[in-house]
């Protein structure tokens, strides 16, 4: 019997004839899908439900739809249990799953004009979605948020490198708007010289984490990264969260030249306590938010700096210059900066009555 999400050790021995008919469905929506199909060869009340409503099988949520070559879907109701089930004569299985954290859906797999219906029409029911794992420029985004009208809920990759005028702005405001408002992490490729914009929108948005590849400018003259850096650390960072965190990745055509004496309030922090701690909030950044350019930070020299914020939040400033060394030759990989709030660190009682003193 495959692992439940919950314990029930009596499962098996249970007197299921004795369950009113919701309760039957609640445990089927909970059980493996394996584990159903046992349970409708030994008990008729639960297969007279399964052959009224096949698909409560899966019931509305499931973790994973994988679409396979040759008319197979993996579905994963749970993180660690796959059934497959086959496009031609059980897609009726699908057809009630509303929400479900990974959706994908290799085009190269898909054979058929009816796969490609069956994998469209999933996707035009899904009032959830957790990820969406493939990155999506401008046609990609218009033909996938013309069929899904949910929520994302976790991540998003969107490349925004293509030219934003003011028709496409009001696009993706309203795509933030309707699909994006509760997601936790966004990551993105776009210019500096857009940030502006994208950072009024993000400011209307709940993320969790912002990874931003910055591109260079079409005038290579044109620097983009102490602009950005600085809008970060002047307005903060653009979240309702109240404790959100920023990755900023830049070209190494395209590195911070005036961040640091121009923004106020800076002070690095050099203490091998703080140090510390600033490490191990990263190494829990790399552990929740799977984003390989957190992995490239944490694995080399930054310099770290903390900002105050208000009386409840600080922001801790992580700026890192990667210096390497390839077939004997010296480059210098793109500069990351990272900035998170944090809760502000409480004053001993002693230096707040001096200060009250003092005033």
């Amino acid at each position: 019997m495959a692992k439940l999400p919950f314990p029930m050790p009596n499962l098996l021995s249970f007197p299921m004839d004795k369950l009113c008919y919701d309760l039957k469905l609640e445990i089927l929506e909970q059980m493996d899908p394996k584990d159903i199909i046992e349970l409708m060869k030994s008990n008729k009340k639960f297969r007279a439900i399964l052959i009224d409503r096949p698909w409560t099988i899966f019931g509305e949520h499931v973790h994973s739809i994988i679409f396979r070559s040759m008319h197979s879907v993996e579905i994963k109701k749970h993180r660690n249990s796959s059934i497959f089930i086959d496009l031609s004569c059980e897609s009726v299985l699908l057809k009630r799953i509303t929400s479900c954290i990974q959706l994908i859906r290799a085009d190269s797999k898909i054979e058929s004009n009816t796969e490609k219906e069956t994998a469209l029409e999933v996707l035009g029911n899904l009032v959830s979605l957790g990820e969406v794992e493939t990155m999506l420029d401008r046609s990609a985004m218009g033909e996938f948020f013309a069929i899904f009208k949910g929520k994302v809920t976790e991540r998003i990759f969107l490349d925004l490198t293509w030219n934003i005028d003011n028709e496409n702005r009001r696009y993706l405001t309203n795509l933030f708007e309707s699909h994006l408002d509760n997601c936790k992490q966004i990551l993105m490729n776009g210019r500096g010289s857009e940030f502006y914009f994208l950072r009024q929108v993000l400011l209307k948005m709940n993320f969790e984490i912002i990874a931003f590849n910055v591109a260079e400018e079409r005038d290579p003259i044109q620097k983009s990264a102490d602009l950005v850096a600085g809008w970060i650390a002047s307005r903060g960072i653009p979240s309702r969260n109240q404790y959100p965190a920023i990755l900023l990745t830049f070209t190494p055509n395209n590195q911070l030249d005036n961040f640091l004496s121009a923004t106020s309030g800076l002070q690095q922090i050099g203490e091998l306590s703080s140090i510390r701690e600033t490490r191990q909030l990263m190494v829990e950044m790399c552990r929740k938010y799977p984003i390989s350019d957190f992995q490239n930070m944490y694995e080399h020299s930054h310099d770290v700096y903390k900002q105050k914020i208000d009386d409840e939040r600080d922001c801790i400033y992580v700026i890192s210059t990667l210096n390497c060394r390839y077939m004997g030759q010296k480059f210098c990989a793109p500069l990351q900066f990272f900035a998170k709030y944090v809760p502000a660190e409480q004053e001993p009682k002693r230096k707040k009555r001096r200060k009250k003193l003092l005033a």
